[in-house]
């Protein structure tokens, strides 16, 4: 049975392999790119569509239970862009 999560951005329903975790750190939104840091974790579909509707986002990330600043979002949707290679 394959694990499914929920992108943030989108609100769509994916396998958790084709997701980004990433996790809370202080005041800045970080990658676990192998999805084994410790605590609150929440995900990001691979692409620059849901990195660039995140970064727009306002308000509390529920299942981080943390309203990351629009700085973190967007240095977050930054690094997902780069990752994926698409343009912006």
């Amino acid at each position: 049975m394959t694990s499914v999560r929920t992108c943030v951005a989108c609100g769509q329903r994916s396998a958790k392999a084709d997701l980004r975790r990433f996790v809370r750190e202080v005041d800045a939104l970080r990658l676990d790119p192998r999805h084994r840091a410790a605590g609150r974790g929440a995900y990001l579909h691979h692409d620059a569509e849901c990195a660039r509707r995140f970064a727009r986002g306002r308000g509390t990330v529920r299942s981080l239970r943390w309203a990351p600043s629009p700085t973190a979002r967007m240095e977050l949707a930054a690094e997902v862009e780069r990752m994926t290679g698409e343009p912006r």
